[in-house]
């Protein structure tokens, strides 16, 4: 298999998915300051997606493009992660009102599992990078 160097970068505003598949090696989003970034791996199709400052429902669309058709698998679906906020009022909510999505998207099927967060007061990178192969996130 060739090396694979191309990344998309997800602005504030923004979604982004890309499958290992489709020849991409990455997703990354800069300067998160406030804002929370919903991190997401599907590692039965190898996809991942990175979501920034959406509406709800551009937010279930985006774990709706994600989800594998195949709800058999011996293990979770999607795998989540957090990354941001700056332990204001607004990061402490939207964490909230993601998590309240994602309950109900889920809907006691256990597709969805939220595997870390790294926001607010926890040390988290402002800027980061999610690898198509593994889900795998680094600072940059």
């Amino acid at each position: 298999m060739k090396s694979i160097k191309k990344e998309l970068r997800v602005e504030r505003y923004h979604k982004e998915t890309v499958s290992f598949y489709d020849h991409l090696g990455a997703l990354t989003t800069y300067n998160l300051g406030k804002d929370i970034a919903v991190i997401c791996f599907n590692p039965a199709t190898k996809t991942i997606g990175i979501a920034r400052a959406i509406s709800r429902k551009e937010f279930k669309d985006f774990i709706s493009t994600l989800l594998s058709s195949d709800n058999i698998l011996p293990y979770p679906i999607l795998q989540i992660k957090f990354v941001g906020g700056d332990g204001s009022e607004y990061s402490r909510k939207k964490i909230e009102e993601i998590i309240r999505i994602l309950l109900e998207i889920d809907n006691d099927k256990d597709i969805i599992n939220i595997i870390s967060s790294d926001t607010n007061f926890k040390p988290h990178p402002e800027s980061i990078r999610v690898t198509a192969f593994d889900g795998e996130i680094s600072e940059i």
